[in-house]
């Protein structure tokens, strides 16, 4: 009893009537041709009846069975039906023009479907039922279309629900997607775990995102956006050109909008109004207010906790401000080009104040008002440096960096330059002390202050900030310390030490940077870089380009080779070579003399010893291969790579040509290799020669013996498998189905299938174009032999 239909309430002797009338439609079509009650097939055109025998009862196809109507039972590995059938079809592959019924198999087809197809993918041009499938399509549906992967339909009247895509050119549809729903006229519906689309919808629901060129509600987990709606509500994100309102847990984005309100953040081209929780962007804005910042291009009024960024802006009220353009600043630090009116902070800074500054720290370059607070400073006044209040009228004037000028001096005091004794073109040579921060032409002696400016040092530096604009000999304590030309003697900087030439001596920060060669010992315990040195390496990354060692706590880079090896608890990475790598994640090398042991990923051209968690790769080949995942030995010869100095002394052809054989290749996925003694893996692919394969899938060119689910090769001696295959050579196949296309010497299992065999042949079935040997089975094919078919035994 056909329960497909049983299933959808239809009682037995209807479906009986339909097969009936069925018949009885294309009766006449029946009336040229022969009728059977029975058919077997084993592959079209071997089978007992011819294609026009119709086909009421039962069919039988081994391999691919043919007729041209079939009402009953179709069971077999490929069935088709040319003009109609009815019943149910059960297979690999069901095909047929008209079919009602059920029809169940990997791949199910028809025309015109009127019942239940079940499969990984169902396809038919109109449909009056259901596709339960992987994959479902249908030009015209009636009934929902339920897969897990992807249904298809230019008109679906009454839904599509997979987890994976839904595609709808017309409705009205309901459609439920895991991963995207996506209609291009209009859906009333469209619900889906991860993406929505559509160019008209009136309500689209997604845990991730909704789409649509006109909609007028989304409501979405992450965001919505649409060129023209009226309504969109997020959990994450909105996106609009045109929309009256967004009401986001995280994010708006509005190329115009009148009110976006926001948890996170806004941003629009054009907006009114903008309220968010952590920051707004905007091209042009009138009010913006921010949990944390703000940025305009022309605003007129930002207010924020932390920080407002504007090229033009009326109000600025914040932590820290700044403009291009503004007339009133209030905040911790604020700092313009043009202050119009009124600055007032702790620090303010301009490059043109026409108004007012009231801070502790006031600094303008052109002043062309008034100053009060602690330190004043207008870089184009007479006197450049007032505590208190400090006033100038005029945008020029002399620019002065000191009291007093002189060649040298043997002390030199700064406050805030250009607030010290002397000016930056003063030499010192004796003491100097900067009480914030200082400037001059070079310093002998001893350098004390918070921030040390000048050109050559030569003594004792001691402050949080020092910057030489030359050569530094000596020693240098401080924080940060950039000197543009060499560095000499001892430089100590807990954040950043850089130089721009070359170090000499000994240099220790968190940050080390050297443009040059090292002719000593630095060290960067998050950042060490120079060029050369003869000194080993160690930092958190290490960056060279001729380096002996490297002992890096994150990774090592060297363009060069590295002889004595790297160690790393991230990555090692260099172009040429090393004598060993040793890292965490990654190591990568061109030639390495013994061995390469990672947690994730070994590669190079050259390596005896490749160990990882995850995957090796060598160009030429290794002795072993130990991965948890892939193994790659791509066999090149070395002499084929152009970029392998092949006289250099470390490397012996000999030796190498002698290590191009892989002992063994071990993995837990996929073995790939040139020539090889041993595979294990899942998959094992071998261009060349190998000895022994052993995995799920094996497939060589030349192999001794494969032992797996699936076996091939286009030699090999023994096979023993699921399904074994091989072309060019004599073997010896144990398996359940075994495949021969040149001479087997024997052959045992279920199906046997071999052009010429010469040797015994035992199974179920058996199959050859010429049999030399014997065939021993239920059923046995000489197809050019004096019996072709036989039980039993033939030979």
């Amino acid at each position: 009893m056909p329960r497909g239909l049983l299933a959808r309430g239809i009682p037995g002797h209807r479906f009986l009537m339909l097969l009936l009338i069925l018949f009885l439609v294309t009766a006449q079509g029946l009336s040229a041709r022969g009728i059977t009650p029975f058919q077997l097939s084993l592959l079209s055109p071997f089978q007992l009846f011819d294609r026009d025998t119709a086909v009421v009862g039962a069919r039988l196809n081994i391999f691919y069975g043919e007729n041209d109507y079939v009402y009953g039972v179709d069971a077999g590995f490929v069935n088709e039906v040319e003009i109609a059938s009815g019943g149910v079809a059960l297979g690999a592959a069901n095909l047929s023009e008209s079919h009602l019924g059920v029809q169940a198999g990997l791949f199910n087809g028809a025309d015109s479907l009127y019942g239940l197809q079940i499969g990984i993918a169902n396809t038919n041009d109109r449909q009056f039922g259901w596709q339960l499938g992987l994959l479902n399509f249908a030009n015209d549906s009636y009934l929902p279309m339920v897969g897990i992967g992807l249904n298809d339909a230019d008109r679906a009247y009454t839904g599509q629900f997979t987890l994976g895509i839904n595609h709808l050119d017309e409705g009205p549809a309901i459609q439920f997607a895991g991963i995207a729903n996506r209609t291009r006229d209009y859906s009333f519906l469209q619900l889906a775990g991860g993406y929505n689309h559509s160019d008209e919808s009136l309500l689209q629901i997604s845990g991730i995102f909704s789409y649509s060129d006109t909609s007028w509600i989304q409501i979405s987990g992450l965001g919505a956006g649409t060129d023209d709606g009226w309504l969109q509500s997020s959990a994450g994100l909105n996106i609009g050109k045109e929309i009256f309102l967004q009401l986001p847990g995280a994010f708006n984005i509005s190329q115009s909008a009148s009110l976006q309100l926001g948890i996170l953040g806004n941003y629009s081209e054009n907006s009114p109004w903008q309220i968010a929780g952590l920051g707004n962007y905007n091209e042009k804005a009138g009010l913006q207010l921010a949990g944390l910042v703000n940025y305009s291009n022309t605003s007129v009024v930002q207010i924020s906790a932390l920080s407002n960024l504007s090229d033009e802006s009326s109000w600025q009220m914040s932590a820290l401000n700044n403009a291009d353009q503004v007339g009133f600043q209030i905040g911790a630090m604020n700092n313009a080009n043009l202050s119009k009116f009124l600055q007032i902070g702790v620090f303010n800074r301009s490059e043109l104040q026409t108004g007012l500054s009231i801070g502790l720290v006031n600094d303008a370059e052109n002043l062309n008002g008034i100053q009060i607070g602690l330190f004043n400073v207008a870089r184009n006044a007479p006197i450049p440096f007032l505590p208190l209040l400090n006033f100038h009228s005029g945008h020029d004037g002399p620019r002065k960096t000191g009291y007093i000028d002189a060649s040298w001096t043997l002390f030199q005091f700064a406050l805030y330059m250009p607030g010290q004794l002397f000016d930056q073109k003063t030499a010192v040579r004796g003491l100097r002390l900067n009480a914030l921060y200082g400037v001059s032409a070079s310093v002998d002696g001893l350098d004390v202050g918070v921030l040390n400016f000048s050109g050559p040092v030569r003594g004792i530096q001691l402050g949080l900030g020092h910057v030489v604009n030359g050569n530094f000999a000596g020693i240098q304590l401080g924080l940060t310390a950039v000197n543009t030309e060499n560095t000499r003697g001892l430089s100590i900087q807990p954040l950043v030490l850089y130089t721009e030439k070359n170090l000499s001596g000994f240099g220790l920060s968190l940050g080390a940077w050297t443009g040059g060669n090292a002719n000593g010992m630095q060290i960067g315990l998050v950042l060490n870089r120079l060029s050369d040195t003869r000194f080993p390496q160690i930092g958190g990354v290490n960056l060279a380009r001729t380096v002996p060692f490297q002992l890096g706590l994150l990774g090592n880079f060297s363009e060069h080779s590295v002889p004595a090896g790297q160690v790393s608890t991230l990555a090692n990475i260099t172009p040429e070579d090393s004598l060993f790598q040793f890292a965490a994640a990654a190591n990568r090398a061109r030639f390495v003399h013994l061995f390469q042991i990672s947690a994730g990923y070994n590669e190079s051209y050259y390596s005896p010893i490749q160990f990882a968690g995850l995957a090796n790769s060598t160009d030429t080949r290794s002795w072993i291969q130990l991965a948890g995942f892939v193994n790659l030995s791509r066999g090149r010869d070395p002499a084929s790579l152009s970029d392998l100095d092949l006289d250099d002394p470390r490397r012996k052809m000999g030796e190498m040509q002698e290590s191009l054989v892989s002992i063994a290749q071990i993995s837990a996925f996929y073995n790939r290799g040139s020539v090889s003694l041993l595979q294990v893996a899942s998959v094992n692919f071998e261009d060349k020669r190998n000895i022994v394969q052993l995995g799920i899938l094996n497939i060589t060119d030349d192999s001794l013996f494969q032992a797996g689910l699936l076996n091939f090769g286009d030699e090999a001696l023994f096979q023993a498998g699921l399904v074994n295959g091989t072309w060019k050579s004599k073997s010896l196949q144990f398996g359940l189905v075994n495949l021969n296309y040149e001479e087997g010497m024997l052959m045992v299992g279920a199906w046997n299938m071999s052009n010429e065999p010469d040797g015994l042949m035992i199974g179920l079935f058996n199959y050859a174009e010429r049999v030399g040997g014997a065939q021993i089975g239920i059923i046995n094919i000489n197809e050019e032999g004096w019996l072709p078919v036989s039980i039993g035994l033939n030979f």
